[in-house]
């Protein structure tokens, strides 16, 4: 059986309706600050493959997901990976330099430890092996219903 990546994406414009307010959102609820796409159908990537998104309508990808196998010491695993590009911000888990996998109704605001403006390549779910073991790595592991905070433009 082919395993498949279903990603699921809400789209953030703008954070406060207040100019000098800023209050944030929460991940999951839709309310007047967030523009909510589904993707019909989800967008699934087979391993190998990739798949990405223009989120702002300005015809450059804002994320790229990346879909490959991982060896292992007894096979392969399977390593999904994100590229944010320029102007794009996820935020990052505080306990590690991964991308946060964020829970329902979480609280996304500016004191959120933001990425950097750059392009760079995150690791959501992979392996990282020695000789004797291979334990995963990145907040994407196992998971179900968990949001990628972002913001574009700031």
């Amino acid at each position: 059986m082919v395993k498949h990546l279903i990603i699921s994406i809400i789209v953030i414009a703008g954070v406060s309706c207040e100019s000098n307010k800023d209050d944030g959102i929460n991940a999951g609820i839709i309310n007047n600050n967030i523009i909510y796409k589904e993707l019909i159908p989800p967008m699934q990537i087979f391993n190998p493959g990739k798949d990405s998104l223009d989120l702002n309508n300005d015809s450059k990808y804002d994320l790229i997901f990346i879909k490959s196998p991982k060896p292992l010491l007894t096979g392969f695993g399977i390593q999904t990976e994100m590229i944010k590009n320029t102007n794009t911000q996820i935020i990052i888990s505080e306990l590690n330099d991964y991308p946060d996998s964020l829970n329902y109704n979480d609280l996304i605001n500016d004191t959120r430890n933001w990425s950097g403006n750059e392009e760079i390549r995150y690791v959501l779910q992979s392996y990282s092996c020695n000789s004797n073991t291979c334990p995963s790595i990145g907040n994407f592991i196992n998971v179900n219903n968990k949001y990628v905070g972002f913001k574009i433009g700031k």
